[in-house]
C-alpha cells in the first residue's frame, strides 16, 4: 500500500462517508424546510449569521484542536503522558476563556447586525440568542483535538451526523404544528442539539483526565512550544477572519433573501467540501506522525493516490447537481437567472479544485505553520481588495468570481509549497 493509505485509514473514510451523506441530507432537508416554510430571506438571515459568527471566531480563536492533536500525539509518540495532560489542560482552559469573549463580543455586535446587514432591528434578541451556539461550539475544541489525536474518528463523525438529524426533527416539529418558521425558530433548532453534543464531547475529554492523566505531572515545561505552536494559528486564524466577508458584504449591499440564494447554490456544492473532510481528518495526525520519521515521500504519494480518485467522482456528481439544482429552485420557489446558473458553475469548478487541496493545511501544521499563515494572508487579501466591487457590481455572480480569484491565488502558492517540499 503506498502512502499513508492503509486498511484502518480507509475504514474510518468509509465510516465518515457514511456519516457526511447523512449530514448532506439533513442540510437540503434544512434548506427546504426553512427556505419553503419560512422564506428564502429567513434562510439568508441565518446564513449572516453563521457568515459573521464564523468571521468573529477566526478572528478570537486559537485553535485549540490542532494544538491538542500535535502536543498529545506527541506525547503518546514519546510516551510522555505530561504532554499529553498539558495540552488537554491549557486547551480546555483556552476554549473557556476565549469562548466566554466571544460570547460576549457577539452580543454587542447584534444590534448593529441586526440593523445594518438583516435591515430587521427587531431581530437583536434573536441575533444574540444566537451567540449561545458560538460559545457551544468553541468549547468543544479540545475534545474534538483529542478524539482526533486518538483516532476516534466513528465517535466524531456519529457526533457530525447526529446534529444535523436532531436539527431538522426540532424544525420539523415547527412545521407539523402548522406555523411558520421564524429566525429564533432556526437559531432554537440548532442551539439545543449544538449544545448537547458539545457536553457529551467535554465529557469524554474529562475522562482521561481525572483518570489515568489524574496523578500524572503535566510537563508545563513544554507550555512555551505550545503557546509558540498557538499564536502561529492565531495570527493564522485572525488573518482568515475575513473568510465570511463576502457572505455578510452581498447581506448589506442587497438583501438577506439574496444570500439565501447563495446559500442554497453553496447548499448544492456542499457534498465537495465533504469528498475531501474524512481525508483531511485522517491524514492530520498521520501527516505529523510521517514529518517526525522522515517519510515525505509517503505523503506526496497519498497526495497523488486521493487526488486521483477524488476527480474521478467530482466531475459526474457535477453532471447529476446541475440538473438537480433547476428543478429544486423551482420547486421551492426560488426561480434562478442566467446570471445565477453562471455563478453556480463557477462555483462548481471552484469546489471541485478546492477538494483536491485537502492537503494544504495538515501538511503545514505537520512541518511549519507559517507556511499556513503566509497563504492565510495571500487569501485574505485578495479576497478584502475583491470581494466589495465585486457584490456590488455583480450580485450573486460577483461571490462566485471573487471566490474565484481567491482560490487561483493560494491554488498556484499551495502547489509551490508542494514541490519545495518533495525537494
Amino acid at each position: 500500500m503506498s502512502g499513508l493509505v492503509d486498511r484502518r485509514f480507509k475504514r474510518n473514510v468509509l465510516v465518515n462517508y457514511g456519516a457526511t451523506a447523512i449530514s448532506v441530507a439533513a442540510g437540503f432537508a434544512h434548506v427546504t424546510l426553512v427556505t419553503r416554510f419560512g422564506g428564502v430571506d429567513v434562510y439568508g438571515s441565518f446564513g449572516i449569521l453563521v457568515a459573521f459568527s464564523a468571521m468573529l471566531t477566526n478572528l478570537m480563536t486559537v485553535r485549540t484542536n490542532d494544538a491538542v492533536v500535535v502536543f498529545y500525539k506527541r506525547g503518546s509518540a514519546t510516551g510522555d503522558p505530561g504532554l499529553c495532560k498539558m495540552a488537554l489542560l491549557v486547551g480546555l482552559c483556552l476554549d473557556i476563556l476565549i469562548g466566554g469573549l466571544l460570547f460576549g463580543a457577539f452580543a454587542l455586535c447584534a444590534p448593529w447586525i441586526a440593523q445594518a446587514v438583516l435591515k430587521r432591528p427587531d431581530l437583536a434578541s434573536d441575533v444574540a440568542l444566537y451567540g449561545w451556539i458560538l460559545l457551544a461550539t468553541f468549547l468543544r475544541g479540545t475534545p474534538i483535538g483529542y478524539l482526533t489525536a486518538r483516532e476516534h474518528f466513528p465517535l466524531i463523525y456519529a457526533m457530525n451526523a447526529g446534529e444535523p438529524v436532531v436539527r431538522i426533527a426540532l424544525i420539523g416539529l415547527v412545521v407539523l404544528s402548522g406555523a411558520a418558521v421564524t429566525l429564533r425558530d432556526v437559531i432554537t433548532a440548532v442551539l439545543l442539539p449544538t449544545a448537547a453534543f458539545s457536553l457529551i464531547a467535554y465529557i469524554l475529554v474529562l475522562v482521561p483526565l481525572l483518570g489515568r492523566l489524574r496523578p500524572v505531572p503535566a510537563a508545563w515545561g513544554a507550555l512555551r512550544d505550545y503557546a509558540k505552536f498557538s499564536l502561529s494559528t492565531f495570527l493564522s486564524s485572525t488573518i482568515r477572519a475575513a473568510g465570511g466577508i463576502d457572505t455578510v458584504v452581498l447581506g448589506y449591499v442587497t438583501n438577506p433573501a439574496t444570500v439565501g440564494l447563495v446559500n442554497i447554490l453553496r447548499q448544492f456544492l456542499a457534498p465537495f467540501p465533504f469528498l475531501a473532510a474524512p481525508i483531511n481528518g485522517q491524514a492530520y495526525p498521520r501527516f505529523v506522525q510521517a514529518v517526525s520519521e522522515h517519510k515525505r515521500a509517503e505523503i506526496t504519494a497519498t497526495i497523488a493516490q486521493v487526488n486521483q480518485k477524488l476527480r474521478l467522482v467530482a466531475l459526474p456528481l457535477i453532471a447529476v447537481l446541475a440538473p438537480g439544482l433547476v428543478g429544486y429552485t423551482l420547486w421551492v420557489g426560488v426561480p434562478l437567472a442566467a446570471t445565477d446558473y453562471l455563478a453556480f458553475g463557477l462555483m462548481a469548478l471552484t469546489a471541485v479544485v478546492t477538494s483536491t487541496m485537502w492537503w494544504c493545511r495538515p501538511l503545514s501544521h505537520a512541518t511549519n505553520p507559517n507556511i499556513s499563515l503566509r497563504a492565510d494572508i495571500l487569501s485574505t487579501l485578495t479576497l478584502v481588495v475583491t470581494v466589495y466591487p465585486l457584490a456590488l457590481f455583480f450580485g450573486v455572480l460577483g461571490v462566485a468570481l471573487c471566490q474565484a480569484t481567491v482560490l487561483a491565488s493560494i491554488y498556484f502558492y499551495w502547489r509551490r509549497v508542494l514541490r519545495g517540499f518533495v525537494v
